[in-house]
Formats: C-alpha cells, sequence, structure tokens
C-alpha cells in the first residue's frame, strides 16, 4: 500500500475486492495495459492501431476528428525481419477500400541471411491520395506472394511519428517481421520514390 492509503475491508462473501490504484489500465479498464508513449517504436498488432478513439484533441497536430485531407504521405524507413529469398526483390503497396494508392517496386536487399532488415531511405516514400481513416499496407515478393501486411489508422497520434507495426500473413497470423514508418499528413516531403500508378 501507498503510505496513507486504506486498506479495503476483507470480504468473506467469496467476491474478490477490487484491484488497486497501481494495477488499473487507462480508462479504469482492469489489467489494460498501458499505451506506448509517442515516438517509441514498437511492433504492434493491427488491431492495436485501429480500436484507438481519438478525440481531436488527440489527433496530429491540426488535425480535426473527421475532416482528414486527401493528400499524405506515407514514408517507410525500414522492413524489419522479413523472409529472404534468391532472386526475389520487395514490392511495397498502399491501398484503402477504393484499391491500390501508391506502390513502390524493386527493393533490394544485400544479405544473404534468410531473414534480413531492410532500410529503405527515399526508396520507402510513397504519395497517397485518399480520405480514409484506416488503410493497409503490404508487403510482397516480386512474384506477388505476401510477406505480410499492417492497417495503419491516421487518426492514432503514433502514425506521425516512426514507429513499427509487426505484419501479418494472409490468414492474419503474424508473419513474424514488421515494418517501420510513419505517416505525413497533407503530403510533406515524401514525394519520391512512389510510382503513383493506383495498379
Amino acid at each position: 500500500l501507498v503510505e496513507g492509503q486504506v486498506a479495503p475491508p476483507a470480504r468473506n462473501d467469496g467476491v474478490p475486492p477490487p484491484p488497486a490504484p497501481h494495477e488499473m489500465g487507462p480508462g479504469g479498464m482492469y489489467g489494460a495495459p498501458a499505451p506506448p508513449s509517442l515516438g517509441q517504436a514498437q511492433v504492434m498488432g493491427a488491431a492495436a492501431t485501429a480500436d484507438v478513439v481519438l478525440s481531436p484533441s488527440q489527433g496530429q497536430q491540426g488535425q480535426v476528428l473527421g475532416q482528414l485531407g486527401q493528400e499524405l504521405s506515407l514514408e517507410v524507413s525500414r522492413l524489419l525481419d522479413v523472409p529472404q529469398r534468391p532472386g526475389q526483390s520487395y514490392v511495397l503497396r498502399a491501398l484503402d477500400d477504393s484499391g491500390e494508392l501508391d506502390a513502390v517496386r524493386d527493393i533490394r536487399s544485400t544479405s544473404t541471411a534468410p531473414y534480413g532488415k531492410i532500410v529503405l531511405g527515399s526508396k520507402g516514400k510513397l504519395r497517397l491520395r485518399s480520405a480514409a481513416k484506416l488503410f493497409e499496407v503490404r508487403v510482397e515478393f516480386s512474384s506477388g506472394e505476401l510477406v505480410g501486411s499492417c492497417q495503419i489508422y491516421r487518426l492514432d497520434p503514433r502514425s506521425a511519428t516512426v514507429s513499427g507495426y509487426m505484419l501479418s500473413d494472409a490468414s492474419g497470423n503474424p508473419a513474424n517481421c514488421g515494418i517501420e514508418l510513419r505517416v505525413i499528413e497533407g503530403g510533406g516531403d515524401a514525394d519520391e520514390g512512389g510510382t503513383g500508378s493506383g495498379g
């Protein structure tokens, strides 16, 4: 007990006492994990990014909930622990409900290890045009086989900073690899590398 706190009275009806204040997660949810701090790169599941409800003050700077602009850029800095295959490069795609928004092709690794980290630099910059709140990022082999995908929620404040996301396979199971990226609302300077093909 914290000094000055009074212990809750013992109960004899078989019902355990409520948890102490330090055991409560955000929003008063018992056992809920604390959210990561902004700017902390963590590997997150897709559901963790899609289930966040934010007020306008919690959104990206200058952004009002439900009033997203059409222009944004996606800056992918690294692919993390992705499987590597001889003769295969990678394709990076961004999609919303209407289909593909932009893609980067011919991403190559110089490593011969079975799994590796790939730093994309300017090659990982895509320019998107969409008012959707949620969109999908896919990593594929050049053969078309899916490496993994994740969903990015634009109103999650983590999306404005470089953060890591876990990729899922085609069945929704963990693909045991990840991607590191950030979203730049309004387009920003992420204007290189994307094909703008939409297909």
